[in-house]
């Protein structure tokens, strides 16, 4: 099963507002690149940024109010998680927490130290199966 790493940063912080992002490191797709560049899957609001009381994931150009970050995490992804279209395997997912708020303007991995991150202990696979039942 192939496995994917999701970077969850810091929440950038600012008039009132805190809101995480979740990225991945990513080949460039811009003609002549050959480096990798971290690519913005979606963001979550704290609870007082969107709603009151629940945390919001943009993502897919939609909002979702959820309980928890995990929660929000865990919509976020499903929103985007596809089988593989040949094989209909599924991704494994692995979540690690970046200490620095994610830079839409700076995109280079090497700033935000991945190798630093901390392991989360998110089990996506878990969410789906109870989800199911």
């Amino acid at each position: 099963m192939a496995k994917k790493t999701l970077y969850v940063h810091e929440a950038r912080r600012g008039n009132g507002r805190a809101i995480f992002c979740v990225t991945q490191v990513v080949r460039d797709w811009r003609p002549r690149s050959r480096k990798n560049i971290l690519y913005l899957h979606f963001m979550i609001d704290e609870p007082g940024t969107w709603w009151d009381d629940e945390w919001n994931v943009h993502v897919d150009g939609c909002d979702y109010p959820c309980k928890t970050l995990e929660e929000a995490v865990y919509k976020g992804v499903e929103v985007l998680d596809m089988p593989d279209p040949v094989t209909g395997e599924r991704l494994e997912y692995e979540f690690r927490f970046v200490a620095r708020p994610f830079d839409p303007h700076d995109e280079d991995p090497e700033h935000y130290k991945l190798g630093l991150s901390i392991p989360m202990a998110y089990d996506y696979a878990e969410y789906q199966l109870k989800k199911a039942a």
